[in-house]
């Protein structure tokens, strides 16, 4: 990704969109309303960040007016009024869909490709505001600060808080990790995950992975296999943050395994926990802080 860490906003371009087909004669609204379904939840919040995204190399939104919003089962997104967008390399099709519960919209895409990049909202909630898929764009920014995988939701919250109490974990029955220096880790939503000083694991059972991922609140994991003998590797069940965002800076040099996995056991003062349910499909926590989980 090209490095963009003094970026500033084209303020010469058009501010109005380009329309395909019949709408760029006569626009029209959608005659189907959007289909929702009804366990799903909204909301949209006008937020005080500026925020601006880039594409093909170009600055294509700047707003002090975006809005953050909240959709079941998603990750917080901003959705930008269409006057504070750059439109010159877009172009909105003059189709309306009516699927989204934000809204009925009109696809966004490049002047010079046919994927779908954004959404332009049309009617609905959202009527007037225009959102992008955070992956198609080049960078993203709130204030001076570059953001990545996805919009920082101001009602998640991650703790890390140091404990002595002795956690031991098995796999297989056989103890992979022992330590009486762990970590909590509470995250808004998911469930608490147990970590611990890599010199309180038995590296002889694990195996390096090709695996990462990233967590806009925590930073970039990698990943690693449980291998031993006479058993079949479990793959990808434990993660660390080598480098982790300033705000997570206490999970640097620490690991947690999968709790979940069936063969994964953690004893908590030699008490064996219950495995957590994680529900994908649960509520964003802006909208019911009584069911979350995304």
């Amino acid at each position: 990704m090209t490095s963009y860490l003094t970026a500033s906003a084209n303020t010469d371009s058009a501010t109005s969109p380009t329309v395909t087909g019949s709408a760029a004669t006569a626009s029209r609204e959608p005659e189907r309303a959007a289909r929702q379904d009804p366990r799903t939840e909204i909301r949209l919040d006008r937020t005080a960040r500026r925020i601006r995204v880039y594409f093909a190399g170009d600055v294509i939104a700047d707003s002090v007016s975006a809005e953050m919003s909240y959709v079941t089962g998603h990750h917080a997104e901003y959705a930008i009024p269409v006057s504070d967008i750059t439109w010159t390399n877009l172009v909105v099709d003059d189709v309306a869909l009516g699927d989204s519960p934000l809204g009925s919209y009109r696809p966004i895409r490049s002047a010079v490709g046919t994927r779908e990049i954004g959404r332009s909202y049309v009617g609905g909630p959202a009527a007037g505001l225009a959102s992008f898929d955070f992956d198609a764009m080049d960078a993203w920014f709130e204030e001076d600060e570059q953001i990545w995988f996805h919009a920082r939701d101001p009602f998640r919250r991650v703790d890390v808080i140091e404990s002595s109490r002795r956690i031991e974990i098995t796999v297989g029955g056989k103890v992979v990790a022992s330590s009486s220096r762990p970590r909590l880790v509470t995250e808004t939503g998911l469930p608490e995950r147990w970590y611990v000083p890599r010199i309180d694991v038995d590296w002889s059972q694990i195996t390096s992975s090709e695996t990462s991922s990233g967590c806009q609140y925590k930073g970039i994991a990698n990943w690693w296999h449980v291998s031993q003998e006479g058993s079949d590797q479990l793959v990808d069940v434990v993660w660390g943050y080598e480098r982790p965002i300033p705000e997570a800076g206490k999970l640097a040099g620490l690991v947690s395994f999968y709790a979940e996995h069936a063969a994964v056991e953690t004893y908590i003062d030699g008490i064996l926990q219950t495995k957590s349910v994680i529900d994908g499909t649960a509520i964003s926590p802006s909208l019911n802080l009584a069911n979350l989980a995304v």
